[in-house]
């Protein structure tokens, strides 16, 4: 799934068999790229504080309620949506609709391990959302990596 919108809730729980905290969102849509969200996603990232026990988790994706954000959210086997990649999935989206991709990331974090002729994540940085939706568009249309968006 990928969709734009603002952070408008954020809280720690445990997980089903109480053993680890994971922070959740709700992700308010404004638009889905790809995918068929409903007006509010969940989704969650490992880590956070709850009944006085805290976990933290290096490379741990964090959010503010707030942030305008386009994410790239995939299921994981314990049900939870979570950014794909850590914060490759991750980008600000300003007000003039453009993706911005996490700075402290690094080139060298951020390449996609692809097959020739695919793009890295990097030339994401700048791309408006309507040309973002014209490129998962495409990619789909064409079948590219059995529908999977690179």
């Amino acid at each position: 799934m990928i969709v734009a919108g603002r952070i408008t809730n954020s809280w720690p729980a445990w997980d089903a068999e109480h053993k680890y905290i994971w922070t959740h969102y709700n992700l308010t849509v404004s638009s889905a790229v790809k995918g068929s969200p409903g007006a509010v996603v969940e989704f969650a990232e490992p880590g956070g504080a709850l009944d006085g026990r805290s976990t933290m988790i290096a490379g741990t994706v964090t959010y503010a309620v707030g942030d305008n954000l386009v994410l790239f959210l995939a299921r994981m086997p314990n049900g939870y949506l979570r950014t794909t990649g850590w914060a490759q999935g991750k980008y600000a989206l300003d007000a003039n609709g453009r993706l911005h991709a996490n700075a402290s990331l690094g080139a060298e974090a951020i390449q996609a391990n692809s097959p020739s002729g695919a793009s890295s994540v990097r030339t994401l940085d700048g791309m408006s959302i309507t040309e973002l939706r014209q490129r998962v568009a495409a990619r789909l249309s064409a079948g590219v990596n059995q529908g999977k968006v690179q």
